[in-house]
């Protein structure tokens, strides 16, 4: 039990460890410490402390806000009446004493029903799952820790032997150079070993320890690795999880955002909510690495976009060529037989031509010659 110590908060802190329950607590409350600063609001009344608000949502799952005495209150209760068709509640009971309020309130219509998450389970089980697990390797460390001490247990057969053991174990302790002069020490002395395996024992439930609180922390959100590699990792390792943050917070976003507009509806006021802290940090470094990814898509794109129009550009311009080039070796064969055959026919004629003549020309000097010869024959 804690006891008054008026040097320090007027209380004394005894050993934790082994009260389980206490421990389980501690760690529930400071995780629900931190959740606290997971949402930023801004335009809530007086009446709504922020951090009521999100204790009544985070712990319970649900809460309502109504007006009570013409001033809007979040009130947490349980909830009654007929279910609708898809089994939701449409009532919601109210006890205050405070404000001497006992009351049944129709959903939509009266009050707002605000849920944590679509499924109204709020955080306490997370936390509560993981505490317990956490408490009792916390408790397996400690027993490893404090049976470490003996890493040697050592047995006598008499008592004068265990005297020589008491005295061998205060002369060690305090650090002096002891001298056993009789054999018979070594004969009625047994060592024992306990330390068997204990060191990696140890090892292996600090590394357990960091595996439950890091799953923890993921299953809020909060990026913490608990990869168990024993060297350094890289980018793409420490990003492995980074997919698995986003979904829950994201749901329970989108749930306060809605519950939030029907307040605005309802009752008239401009109360907004984000994401703030380091949930706020993650949301926005897992839209940079989106836009990064749309860029590279994109970019991937233009590039196969660009090399396809290469490509066909380059395949019109070698169809051309080798178009142009037929075109071209074609009209040069049809100009190359053309010519030929002119060049054929003209040498044709010209041969034709000059035949006639040498034939006309011998014609005419061997008629010639036959009418001179006549002439003669006739003189």
């Amino acid at each position: 039990m804690s006891k008054q110590n008026k040097y320090f908060c007027e209380i004394s802190f005894d050993n934790p460890i082994k009260d389980k329950q206490l421990q389980l607590d501690s760690f529930i409350k400071q995780m629900f410490n931190r959740t606290q600063s997971m949402f930023k609001y801004e335009g809530l009344p007086e009446t709504i402390p922020q951090i009521y608000l999100e204790r009544y949502l985070q712990v319970y799952g649900h809460c309502i806000i109504t007006k009570a005495n013409n001033d809007l209150y979040a009130f947490w209760g349980g909830f009654a009446g007929v279910p609708d068709v898809y089994y939701n509640p449409t009532q919601y009971t109210v006890s205050n004493v405070a404000l001497n309020l006992y009351k049944v309130f129709n959903i939509d219509k009266d009050c707002v029903l605000c849920r944590n998450d679509s499924n109204i389970q709020g955080l306490s089980f997370i936390f509560r799952k993981y505490g317990c697990l956490l408490v009792e390797n916390t408790l397996t460390i400690y027993s490893l820790l404090k049976t470490a001490r003996a890493s040697l247990l050592l047995s006598a057969s008499d008592d004068k032997t265990k005297k020589e053991c008491d005295l061998f174990i205060n002369k060690l302790e305090s650090g002096d150079i002891y001298c056993i002069g009789e054999s018979p020490f070594f004969e009625g002395v047994k060592v024992h070993s306990t330390m068997q395996g204990s060191a990696g024992l140890i090892n292996q439930f600090i590394e357990l320890e960091q595996y439950v609180k890091a799953s923890c922390l993921n299953e809020i959100g909060l990026n913490a690795n608990y990869n168990m590699k024993r060297e350094s990792l890289n980018s793409a390792e420490s990003a492995l999880n980074d997919d698995y943050l986003i979904p829950l917070i994201d749901n329970m976003l989108a749930c306060r955002k809605d519950f939030i507009n029907k307040v605005n509806n309802m009752f008239g006021t401009e109360i907004n909510v984000e994401l703030n802290s380091a949930w706020l940090t993650n949301k926005l470094e897992d839209i940079k690495q989106d836009s990064l990814a749309n860029s590279d898509i994109m970019n991937v794109e233009s590039q196969d976009e660009s090399q396809d129009e290469s490509q066909d550009e380059s395949q019109d311009e070698s169809q051309d060529e080798s178009q142009d080039e037929s075109q071209d070796e074609s009209q040069d064969e049809s100009q190359d037989e053309s010519q030929d055959e002119s060049q054929d026919e003209s040498q044709d004629e010209s041969q034709d031509e000059s035949q006639d003549e040498s034939q006309n020309e011998s014609q005419d000097e061997s008629q010639d010659e036959s009418q001179d010869k006549d002439k003669d024959n006739e003189n």
